[in-house]
């Protein structure tokens, strides 16, 4: 991930991979691809955003997601509030940024926009739950595919758009986060709707945002507006990022064209249907156990990469002390869901 996006802990930790044959790792990311090829229609008219339910993720191995494009600055980046969210566009003359391989094969998804969600409060916010939890800012990083010439045009088609959302907590140090600077530093120029302005010196998207390209989540899903049901394929990435509380109350004092505060932008939450499935892309080799699957859910919890986990030379964690050092900061409210993920 870049090194502007810092999750709560700094530890180095590490894990030993498993190691797997060249033929076995191709027929499993064959087989990956075809069941995400299947669950392409089944699940796509399911509403979104939703609450992911970790112990019902299923893990699945397809290649890497490629970033292309994304440390090339953009001519033009244009900052505006509607009254609804702040949406961030930029302009390229040529290398445009776009995502491709994953579970998206040869398609290539162009970047669209950016735009966030918060609410007036701590504990909401965010349009995605886990396990039942909100957080109090999200941001959307929308692509659109390339086979269409406009955006309008894709969010017409079945695999049109894809949407990126970053999960934020506000930052224990107090401290801002860097990745958010050059968009908060014109907010107030644009603080009522509807109000525009230009970047003097654009960044680039590597600057914006980290570059996922394994283990996150993946589902299919829709969103209404008034006039039709739109069908996005969404990732979301499974690592909290950090908002400094200075910059989520500069996004809070942003006002809608009738004078009063964007007070909460966030769509409501669905519930996971039976039959629905969320994917887990390129989990870390060692979550197929179900005491690491647990390590998993307490490092979300604690803000902490499972996959820097601390091991000895033989390779092996004591997950004894583990549970017992994260039991202890633990809500207790969550035991239950931890003792069947």
């Amino acid at each position: 991930m870049d090194a502007n996006f810092k999750t709560r802990s700094e530890r180095s930790f590490r894990i030993i991979p498993r190691r797997r044959s060249r033929i076995s790792k191709k027929v499993t990311i064959q087989k990956s691809m075809d069941e995400l090829r299947y669950f392409w229609d089944v699940d796509v008219d399911f509403e979104s955003p939703v609450n992911i339910i970790l112990k019902t993720v299923r893990p699945i191995n397809t290649p890497k997601l490629f970033w292309y494009n994304v440390k090339i600055k953009p001519h033009k980046t244009k900052i505006t509030n509607n009254g609804y969210s702040v949406f961030v566009t930029s302009k390229w003359g040529r290398g445009m940024p776009y995502l491709s391989n994953g579970p998206f094969g040869e398609r290539k998804f162009l970047f669209y926009n950016i735009h966030f969600h918060w609410s007036d409060s701590n504990n909401r916010g965010s349009e995605h739950r886990i396990n039942g939890e909100s957080f109090p800012f999200e941001m959307h990083v929308l692509w659109r595919n390339d086979v269409y010439k406009t955006a309008s045009r894709a969010k017409k088609e079945i695999d049109g758009i894809v949407i990126l959302a970053y999960l934020f907590e506000i930052s224990i140090s107090g401290l801002d986060n860097p990745g958010l600077d050059p968009i908060v530093d014109y907010l107030e120029i644009v603080r009522k709707a509807p109000a525009s302005t230009y970047m003097e010196d654009p960044v680039s998207v590597s600057e914006l945002m980290p570059q996922l390209e394994e283990d996150f989540f993946y589902y299919r899903g829709s969103i209404k507006d008034s006039q039709r049901a739109h069908q996005i394929t969404w990732i979301v990435c499974r690592q909290l990022q950090q908002i400094g509380i200075k910059q989520l109350t500069t996004f809070r004092h942003l006002l809608k064209v009738n004078g009063f505060g964007i007070a909460n932008n966030s769509r409501p939450t669905g519930e996971m249907p039976l039959g629905r499935t969320v994917f887990h892309v390129l989990p870390p080799p060692a979550l197929t156990s179900r005491s690491t699957r647990m390590a998993l859910f307490y490092s979300f919890y604690q803000g902490t990469p499972f996959m820097d986990y601390e091991r000895d030379d033989r390779g092996i964690m004591d997950l004894k002390n583990f549970e017992e050092a994260y039991l202890a900061e633990v809500h207790r409210t969550l035991l239950p869901a931890i003792a069947m993920y």
